[in-house]
């Protein structure tokens, strides 16, 4: 699959990720850059605008079309839109740890993704401090506070991080004046 990733990146195709074993879903994007274990992608949403990126894990993709099957109508219409992909940033894909530290560097907030243990899950906030295989994260509520307590993950549980999207950016705006 990383070959498939590679190319896809090398041609800029615009894709379809399939993750069938841990996602029912399926995510339209741009793959940006593809390291060992992680890949990131430039989200287009549903509603055909981009909306962040996403860290995702190469050993989960069980289909990726690229190019998609409707990429020209998806490329004319954000073409019609005016939309400009967002520049990529620079994110460290040597480990999970390093992938988190740049989301996280990239990125007021970020969203944590444990689809094998809670698919429906997720967590948003940003890194406090790693110790070995374990770090601690500053969570925010859905109200746009922040949680008193810190809650503690091993990395190796995450399966995907989404920074910059609308959501994220939203909740970070609004916090931007509350104490953490």
């Amino acid at each position: 699959m990383k070959s498939k990733l590679k190319e896809a990146k090398r041609f800029g195709f615009i894709v379809c990720i399939t993750r069938a074993d841990i996602d029912e879903g399926r995510d339209l994007g741009e793959v940006v850059a593809v390291g060992k274990k992680w890949f990131l992608v430039r989200i287009i949403g549903d509603h055909i605008r981009y909306d962040g990126f996403s860290l995702m894990r190469v050993d989960d993709v069980t289909r990726l079309d690229a190019p998609h099957r409707y990429a020209d109508f998806v490329r004319r219409a954000l073409e019609l839109r005016g939309e400009q992909p967002p520049p990529a940033p620079e994110v460290d894909l040597k480990n999970t740890e390093s992938a988190l530290r740049s989301a996280c560097e990239a990125a007021r907030l970020v969203s944590l993704h444990w689809e094998e243990l809670a698919p429906d899950e997720c967590a948003i906030g940003r890194i406090v401090e790693s110790h070995g295989k374990e770090f601690s994260f500053r969570e925010v509520n859905p109200s746009a506070r922040w949680n008193r307590d810190l809650a503690e993950h091993p990395f190796k549980i995450l399966t995907r991080i989404d920074f910059l999207s609308g959501y994220e950016e939203a909740l970070a705006e609004v916090l931007h004046d509350l104490p953490a």
